[in-house]
């Protein structure tokens, strides 16, 4: 927007800035001043409403410019000084105060949606900072060529229009800053969201899976278990068939030892 603005209403590239001057001086040379003792732009065009219905023909088209020049150069004054108050005031008392990632909250600390935006903004701070005093400076500069009125402004129009472009340039980098924050903070919500619900989604998936090792576990566990207690029983099985082998051989050995005596028996009476 501010090209546009500027060139309808401040470019002086259709002025010729060195006759404005030249007819400035010599419309102060008439009414018995010097450019020093002009010193603000109410003052001169007091000396131009005087002056004017005696101009010559010749200097008409200049005078009518000092007239244009000299609005201009009021609107621009009147006109800044708001542009800065109402840009400083949403900035410092607007968006540095609602335009927050909550990043010190311990439920977000963590979140990468969280850290981007807090690195935005930090961004966004130092250049808003940055443009602010830019705005401040160059319009500064600007104010010093207000006096003497025609010393340093009517007579330096080319170097005064630069100044005014470098403020509305300026002016428009930081609206430009404003609405790129803007959608920034707007699309904030919805990033933190999605990665909220991208967390609990995942969260969700881990909590199955840790439900399904659970059951695994669990039947692992019986498994172990039934095999625990079937190795139990094999050994006492086993153990229980090593007492039966030793109670059979015990037998087993009682009765040879029988059957040898019962032999001897009848082989004695057989000899007697």
């Amino acid at each position: 927007m501010y090209p546009f603005y500027f060139r309808i209403h401040f470019k002086l590239d259709h002025i010729d800035t060195k006759r404005v001057g030249s007819a400035a001086v010599e419309l102060l040379q008439q009414a018995g001043h010097s450019e020093t003792e002009c010193r603000t732009r109410e003052d001169f065009q007091t000396i131009l409403a005087e002056k004017k219905n005696e101009v010559v023909w010749k200097r008409k088209l200049e005078w009518d410019t000092l007239e244009i020049v000299c609005r201009r150069a009021k609107r621009f004054q009147g006109m800044m000084p708001n542009i800065q108050e109402k840009l400083g005031s949403c900035y410092r008392d607007q968006m540095l105060n609602h335009f927050i990632s909550y990043a010190d909250t311990d439920d977000t600390k963590n979140l990468k949606a969280v850290a981007e935006y807090e690195a935005k903004i930090k961004d966004n701070k130092e250049r808003m900072e940055e443009l602010l005093d830019r705005i401040e400076y160059s319009f500064g500069e600007y104010a010093e060529t207000l006096n003497p009125f025609v010393l340093n402004y009517l007579s330096n129009l080319g170097h005064v229009a630069t100044l005014i472009e470098k403020c509305l340039a300026t002016a428009s980098d930081i609206c430009a800053l404003i609405k790129k924050w803007c959608n920034q903070d707007r699309a904030y919500p919805k990033k933190l969201w999605d990665e909220t619900l991208a967390i609990n989604m995942a969260r969700g998936r881990v909590i199955e899976e840790t439900k399904k090792l659970e059951r695994k576990k669990g039947d692992l566990t019986h498994n172990l278990a039934r095999k625990e207690a079937i190795r139990d029983r094999t050994i006492q099985k086993r153990e229980g068939t090593k007492q039966e082998k030793v109670l059979m051989d015990g037998k087993l050995e009682q009765a040879n030892i029988f059957h040898s005596f019962h032999i001897n028996q009848e082989k004695s009476a057989i000899t007697q």
